[in-house]
């Protein structure tokens, strides 16, 4: 969702928001570069202290109607992203 002063908010889970910013560019210098994903942003601590906690929820009510779409779940493991049923 982008707001008009640019500001972006990024929600995909607490597995998914983590692994978007690394992919952007986001995250520790070293453990991207790494993997030759340029850096846009050093942010060492991106992706550490990471834990799931599925059956906590946090209603937020939007200024303005969003498009609704479907929730997925998926899990990303060493064999890549599975789709959960």
């Amino acid at each position: 969702m982008l707001r008009d002063m640019g500001e972006v908010l990024l929600c995909a889970g607490a597995i998914g928001s983590p692994q978007l910013l690394l992919l952007s560019g986001i995250g520790p210098r070293p453990y991207l570069s790494s993997w030759g994903i340029p850096v846009v942003h050093h942010q060492p601590y991106v992706g550490q202290f990471l834990y799931d906690n599925p059956r906590n929820g946090i209603s937020i009510v939007p200024s303005m109607p969003l498009e609704h779409s479907l929730i997925q779940v998926v899990g990303i493991t060493n064999s890549g992203a599975q789709q959960l049923d």
